[in-house]
């Protein structure tokens, strides 16, 4: 199985992740020297180092939730900072910038600048609204000056990626190095991770790793994640560990990583010596990381509703509405994905172009498995060109030799493809010669009748019609029947219709009464029938 590790790659990704929640950190004026712990469980060191969730973890926010509230609305700047944080990351309460906003800024007149920190990672969080960097970066600016470790980290990312303004790397380095003096974990971590690979930072792959311990034994989830795959896969000096792995992995779950939420459900979906498989779980724990917009999650669910896995019914509508949530992220899977349930007509209507389109986009985004698909749909498309090219020449042809016969016929002659062709119509149904105009009143062109009896009235013993194929014409209400071509027989029958045959769409009905005159003698005749 692979699982996600953080990689050179993911540094921009990573940073703009970071940022949304490292900047949810809230800290005490006191520059993180030690104190006792207030009524909410919370010391000056906590208040300087940890996100919104960890100290919200501390204070027991869940069972402590009325309580902590009220003493927001009564001023309290801590517990104004904690329902800040937890309306910034919907913990037990729904997602809101606009409440996140107005709790830290109340947070901030009651006399804690760290306020205005998570103010600025509030504005920077795409995942709160459409993201603001000017703003967020005037008050992370505002943050630094009163020393808020949480707003020099904020700071130093966006000059690190350019947002809100021109890209500053040295400076947005500095900034961060600052915050990690500070003690403040999210520093610590940024700085641990690219010193792996070296990445704008001096490479010392053990440092870094003696760095992460030290921040997963500090309670930092993602650290923990990091580490947990690092143990799982015998990476970055560490020896295989599946067990600690495993641990780690619940741990970050549990404190809402949606990478580890991921890897620790690739691990339960098969299993591994020493784990037992659990899908039921580990489905419970692609949908968490699904719901946190984590984009292999995204994918993962979105191909379980769109196949009827994991326990899910089949859902195209859902699976679809993930699948463009990763697509949105940039994610190539997501594209392809899109394109795969418009190819197979999956909840939408089979479309081969709009299937293309979204392979195409999967491709071009990183997702090397969408180049068989785009393939593959090239050539329908392709065919189906051809397929239509093909049918209008045809249709052209066919056009012309019906035109071509109809001259035959209106010269006296029978088609040779009609000569010796065996009809299905009576002899009292008439069956148009292809082409013919049934919807037309004036009943003009030639037509082919079949006669496959000779119950014709026999108006003399010695004349009858015999079984055969005839020319048949209509002209101006009159029905003109000759003998076969392959007779020399003259026979001029003449048929007035009392009223028109019927004529619905590509249907011809006889219901009429017509007065004939053959070899100069008058009958009449009931005729019924039909030939489509």
């Amino acid at each position: 199985m692979t699982l996600e590790v953080v990689t050179d790659s993911d540094n921009r990704k990573r940073g703009r992740l970071v940022i949304c929640l490292a900047g949810l950190v809230v800290t005490a004026a006191a520059g993180g020297a030690e104190a006792a712990s207030d009524e909410f469980g919370l010391n000056a060191r906590d208040l300087q180092i940890r996100s919104s969730p960890q100290l919200l973890r501390r204070a027991d926010f869940k069972s402590r939730r009325a309580e902590i509230e009220d003493a927001a609305r009564n001023g309290d700047p801590r517990a104004n900072l904690l329902m800040a944080g937890a309306y910034a990351n919907g913990i037990e309460v729904a997602r809101s910038r606009d409440n996140a906003l107005r709790f830290a800024a109340a947070a901030v007149t009651g006399g804690l600048s760290r306020g205005l920190g998570l103010q600025c990672s509030a504005w920077a969080a795409s995942d709160l609204g459409p993201p603001d960097f000017t703003v967020a970066r005037r008050l992370c600016a505002e943050g630094v000056a009163h020393g808020d470790t949480a707003s020099l980290f904020s700071l130093g990312l966006m000059l690190l990626l350019g947002q809100g303004g021109p890209k500053d790397e040295a400076r947005g380095l500095d900034l961060i190095r600052e915050a990690a003096a500070g003690g403040h974990l999210y520093a610590r971590y940024e700085l641990a991770r690219r010193a792996y690979s070296g990445d704008l930072v001096p490479k010392d792959p053990t440092w870094a790793t003696s760095e992460m311990r030290a921040l997963a034994e500090d309670d930092l989830p993602e650290a923990q994640s990091f580490l947990a795959v690092s143990y799982f896969q015998g990476a970055n000096g560490l020896a295989v560990d599946v067990q600690r792995a495993m641990r780690l992995f619940r741990s970050a779950a549990t404190n809402g990583v949606p990478e580890a939420q991921y890897n620790l459900g690739l691990v339960l979906e098969s299993g591994v010596p020493g784990v037992a498989a659990d899908r039921r779980e580990a489905f419970d724990l692609f949908e968490k990381a699904a719901d946190a917009g984590y984009p292999k999650a995204l994918v993962k669910m979105a191909r379980a509703y769109q196949l009827g896995g994991g326990d899910r019914p089949i859902d195209w509508g859902r699976s679809m509405a993930l699948y463009k949530r990763a697509a949105e992220q940039g994610f190539g899977p997501g594209f392809t994905g899109v394109g795969l349930l418009y190819q197979n007509g999956q909840g939408v209507p089979q479309d081969y172009a709009k299937a293309l389109e979204w392979h195409r986009r999967g491709l071009a985004a990183g997702d090397d498995a969408a180049a068989r698909w785009v393939a593959d749909n090239e050539r329908r498309l392709a065919e189906a060109a051809a397929r239509k090219v093909a049918t209008a020449k045809a249709a052209d042809l066919e056009r012309r030799q019906r035109g071509a016969e109809i001259a035959d016929l209106k010269g006296g002659q029978i088609p040779s493809r009609l000569l010796g062709a065996t009809l299905s119509c009576e002899f009292d149904v008439l069956q148009f010669l292809p082409g013919s105009d049934l919807a037309s009143r004036e009943y003009g062109g030639w037509m082919v009748v079949s006669f496959s009896s000779p119950d014709l009235a026999h108006l003399r013993s010695s004349e009858s019609l015999h079984p055969g194929t005839y020319r048949v014409q209509f002209v101006d209400g009159w029905l003109r029947l000759g003998y076969p071509a392959t007779t020399r027989n003259a026979l001029n029958m003449e048929v007035r219709w009392k009223s028109p045959p019927q004529v619905n769409a590509r249907t011809l009905r006889f219901e009429a009464e017509y007065e004939m005159t053959l070899l100069g003698l008058p009958a009449r005749k009931r005729l019924e029938g039909s030939c489509e």
